[in-house]
């Protein structure tokens, strides 16, 4: 009776492998593909910030051509060449 006993939680437990075994593999699997979805998240926000500084630089190298009012050329060109060396 004892030695049934045994059998039936030894069986039962071998039953319960497969299932435990594949819960683990899924957690597994599924603590990966939020780790990438995180890492894609990052790699987005760097591509975003990326493109607003490209997007602003344009505008920064205008605005050092933008003539002053009451600026000489020359005086722009020495604010120029001061930015560009700073």
């Amino acid at each position: 009776s004892k030695a049934i006993s045994n059998d039936n939680t030894f069986v039962q437990k071998l039953a319960d492998q497969p299932t435990s075994g594949v819960g683990n593999l899924v957690e597994a699997e599924l603590a990966k593909e939020s780790a990438r979805l995180q890492a894609l998240q990052v790699q987005q926000q760097l591509a975003t910030q990326a493109l607003s500084i490209a997007n602003q630089a344009p505008q920064v190298i205008l605005s050092l051509f933008k003539r002053q009012p009451g600026a000489s050329s020359d005086f722009v060109a020495v604010q120029i060449a001061g930015s560009v060396s700073a």
